[in-house]
């Protein structure tokens, strides 16, 4: 932590920067962050691979986030900070010309840290206990001894509850309590905040999420569910879906399913997100493929090209062995 800060206090310009396809944990630290570096007087630019999704208007209200352009858009800068990751592949495009550039490079992070990955970074402020990256971003925050802004609590909110899946999961310990109870006494509206981000979606989303459902199959004895999704599928329903969540939360409401799976295209590369309701580290599935995450919560984005059947046939792999020994499916 000390280094970050003697980053943050000697720097003029900073960039922050997250993942591809950030949801909400990445985003809501990127403004905290925003808000705590521009109360001490510094530049900053808000710079990620891909604009973040409309669900989080409410963000970007008050923060200016920009989408990365292509070789030389990122501006001169002192310092980056990167938010929600430590895997300097997670910034996709982003990452070559970030290795070029001078600067200190800050990971602001809790997710499990790679000992390769180590070396990219100047300096972390990593807690893989931390319920959410947005916690560890507004710890920082408290340690430059920086007033926040409302705007800033309520994308600490949006992180945490991203993240804790609105406080149902096991990472929603007392931390997590005891700051939503603190940012909500500063003025934190939750009904507003879950109002314009889960119930302002787009008419195709029931589509998306019955065509989404459709693949489902068991396997494993029913202890693992598996769905898959292409884009030429979810075009002939005219459906949408933005974000894996609904999916899975209805995977894994079946009782006898521990680890759920699902496979889809997005922005013509496959993707996977993986979640696990027992014991089963689904990250370490998630790393066998070259993604990576949580115990519990882990995704891959396989390389451009894969076709959607053979990284749904690595994903049953993988998460077969996991569960070992798998039965037949059901």
């Amino acid at each position: 932590m000390q280094e970050a800060l003697d980053i943050v206090r000697r720097s003029r310009h900073i960039v922050i920067t997250g993942h591809v396809h950030a949801d909400g944990d990445c985003l809501g630290a990127e403004a905290l962050l925003y808000h705590a570096f521009r109360g001490l007087g510094k530049e900053v630019t808000v710079i990620n691979p891909d604009a973040p999704d409309a669900r989080y208007a409410v963000l970007a209200a008050h923060t200016p986030y920009r989408a990365y352009s292509g070789p030389h858009a990122l501006p001169d800068h002192d310092a980056l900070f990167a938010c929600d990751f430590s895997m300097p592949g997670r910034m996709g495009p982003m990452a070559e010309e970030i290795r070029r550039r001078a600067g200190a490079r800050v990971a602001v992070d809790h997710h499990v840290l790679e000992p390769a990955d180590r070396a990219f970074w100047s300096a972390l402020v990593h807690d893989p206990r931390a319920p959410a990256t947005g916690v560890l971003a507004y710890r920082l925050a408290l340690a430059l001894e920086v007033a926040l802004p409302l705007p800033a609590l309520e994308a600490g909110f949006v992180a945490l509850s991203a993240d804790t899946g609105w406080f149902r999961y096991p990472n929603a310990g007392a931390e997590a309590w005891s700051l939503a109870a603190d940012w909500v006494a500063a003025g934190v509206r939750p009904d507003v905040l879950h109002d314009a981000i889960h119930q302002h979606n787009d008419p195709g989303l029931p589509r998306g999420l019955a065509a989404g459902l459709e693949s489902l199959e068991y396997d494993c004895g029913g202890r693992l569910a598996l769905a898959w999704l292409s884009q030429e599928r979810l075009a002939q329903v005219r459906g949408s879906l933005e974000d894996s969540d609904p999916v899975l939360d209805i995977l894994r409401s079946v009782a006898s399913v521990e680890v759920v799976a699902f496979v889809y295209e997005r922005a013509g590369r496959v993707q996977a997100s993986l979640r696990s309701k027992s014991d089963v580290d689904v990250n370490v599935a998630a790393r066998a493929l070259g993604g990576g995450g949580h115990p519990k919560a882990a995704g891959v984005t396989f390389p451009p090209a894969t076709p959607l059947h053979a990284a749904l046939a690595q994903v049953r792999a993988a998460l077969r062995a996991a569960l070992a020994p798998a039965s037949a499916p059901v």
